[in-house]
């Protein structure tokens, strides 16, 4: 994310440019590695920000001048991304061809509600599963908690929407709406991930889509600080603690050690 901003700066000159494009590619290729989801997940992130840059004149400028620049540098950068990634994608192409990949029958995709469900270990919020519609949520429940409670989501997005002017956090909530329609399994039994699914690289080894949700982490964070950062008093502070003492305490998932050292021995 601080490779891309950086580069759309455009005052880093060519070493630093190169430099920003390099750390991006990397940044790709470590996060695949480190986990699949994530990986693919930015990937498809990236790429929608690049379709909706592409619709707007301004940010549809920066990108062309960028790839008039650095277009030397960015094809180095794919070719080395590709080797980077090869010992990965042949080894997951084996597996594919050993097990299979999952049907779609097997996706588990979030509903509308899911967006603000909190589960039942949320301290504020423990009454939701109690009740519809979340009650009623398919698939594993706590796969399905993609909330942040309903108090940060109207802030974060008043604060994009205060802000939406700017190229970089138009682009950014664009690219969340996307994200949030594709993979939501919206009404009338209309589900846009199956075309994901169906035509999108890589999309066949994702089972919890709903782990999606974790890319908008980013976008709630940029809209809470864009409506924090424009006010600076002491209600908006006030209302900023409330947030993270109220809305965002979950009670923590906990075992006993030894029994469950006992139960592995016994096995």
């Amino acid at each position: 994310m601080l490779a891309v901003a950086r580069l759309f700066r455009g005052t880093e000159g060519a070493p630093r440019e190169r430099a920003w494009i390099a750390l991006l590619f990397a940044c790709v290729a470590a996060q695949l590695y480190a986990s699949y989801y994530l990986g693919w997940f930015l990937g498809l992130a990236l790429a929608l920000a690049m379709v909706w840059g592409f619709a707007f004149g301004d940010t549809r400028a920066q990108l062309l001048d960028l790839l008039r620049r650095r277009w030397a540098a960015l094809v180095i950068a794919v070719g080395f991304t590709g080797i980077a990634l090869w010992p990965l994608a042949s080894h997951s192409l084996e597996a594919a061809r050993t097990v299979g990949l999952r049907p779609y029958e097997s996706v588990d995709l979030p509903s509308l509600p899911s967006w603000i469900y909190l589960g039942a270990r949320n301290v504020m919020y423990g009454w939701m599963p109690a009740v519809e519609p979340f009650r009623s949520l398919p698939g594993l429940h706590h796969e399905q908690r993609l909330g942040v409670g309903l108090l940060t989501t109207v802030i974060a997005a008043a604060g994009i929407w205060g802000h939406r002017s700017q190229p970089g956090v138009r682009l950014v909530a664009l690219t969340g709406l996307s994200i949030v329609l594709l993979a939501t399994r919206l009404p009338f039994g209309l589900e846009p991930w199956h075309a994901v699914h169906s035509l999108v690289p890589g999309a066949a080894a994702i089972r919890a889509v709903a782990r999606f949700g974790l890319m908008l982490l980013i976008l709630w964070a940029i809209g809470f600080s864009l409506w924090l950062g424009a006010r600076r008093t002491a209600w908006a502070a006030a209302v900023a603690v409330l947030v993270m003492l109220g809305e965002q305490l979950q009670a923590a998932e906990r075992f006993d050690r030894l029994e469950m050292r006992e139960a592995a021995t016994r096995s």
